[in-house]
């Protein structure tokens, strides 16, 4: 019978508590994010898949290299399925983003291309609409001309 309270008494005492496998210690904006080791581009989305278990990828063909030296045409973007993980919910096949990463992309069985992923913890991606850059540019800025950010990220 102890047993049985103990267990009912510690499923109360840990639902309280909003558990996640990750956690930030700081949400940096895309120019903290950004070093002269990353690599930044404009990309197009161009599909979207699912994998196996909690796995998803995300096509997307580079438009143009604004830092970093990379030759990839297409590369594609995986969450693994993580709270760490960026959900996909907000890329529609079609639209324009920049992206931001410094790992050398990997490969993985079920992906059409290179691999990377984009962080939960950093903004790593930033909504082009027109010639207007959208998202966590800056401190107190969300919203930049193209050509004035791309100056400024070179």
């Amino acid at each position: 019978m102890k047993l049985h309270f103990y267990l009912l008494f510690s499923f109360f005492l840990l639902s309280s508590y909003n558990l996640m496998a990750c956690t930030c210690l700081f949400d940096l904006n895309f120019c903290e994010n950004t070093s002269t080791d990353s690599k930044v581009f404009s990309a197009e989305v161009i599909e979207k898949y699912a994998g196996n278990d909690l796995e998803t990828f995300m096509d997307v063909k580079v438009i143009e290299v604004i830092q970093g030296n990379f030759s990839e045409e297409m590369l594609t973007i995986i969450n693994h399925g993580t709270s760490c993980d960026t959900s996909f919910d907000i890329f529609e096949v079609g639209d324009t983003f920049i992206y931001n990463f410094t790992e050398t992309p990997s490969s993985h069985n079920l992906a059409n291309y290179p691999i990377f992923s984009l962080s939960h913890c950093a903004s790593s991606f930033l909504k082009k609409e027109g010639n207007t850059v959208l998202g966590n540019i800056d401190e107190e800025v969300s919203s930049q001309n193209y050509d004035d950010f791309k100056g400024e990220i070179d």
